[in-house]
């Protein structure tokens, strides 16, 4: 059994650098898709209000593939904002939430 401790310990060594190269990877690989979009909420904010409007005329027209494209792009906003981690709508203060919240139609107002 000693005989097979230092393959065991290189085993356990390599699969650390292969769960580290895997994160990696994945955050480049999100940071390429979101790297575009605004990483804070005030940055966040104006660009989250454009999208609904570019979403609202999608609608109008019927245009599936950029409605959906665009229910997409909100989303990885989310996100990003969220620093790439699930829960956008976790809570009060989840990305997502402040974003519905603060872009919001006002009272009386015909929401998009």
């Amino acid at each position: 059994m000693t005989d097979n401790l230092p393959d065991t310990v290189a085993q356990l060594g390599f699969d650390s650098l292969l769960a580290d190269a895997e994160a990696e990877n994945r955050a480049r690989a999100f940071e390429c898709e979101t790297g575009c979009l605004p990483g804070t909420m005030d940055e966040a904010l104006p660009f989250y209000r454009a999208l609904i409007k570019q979403h609202h005329a999608a609608m109008l027209a019927a245009d599936v593939d950029e409605t959906m494209r665009l229910r997409e792009e909100a989303h990885k906003l989310a996100l990003r904002l969220n620093g790439g981690e699930p829960g956008v709508l976790a809570g009060l203060d989840a990305p997502g939430c402040v974003l519905e919240r603060e872009s919001a139609a006002c009272r009386g107002e015909l929401p998009l």
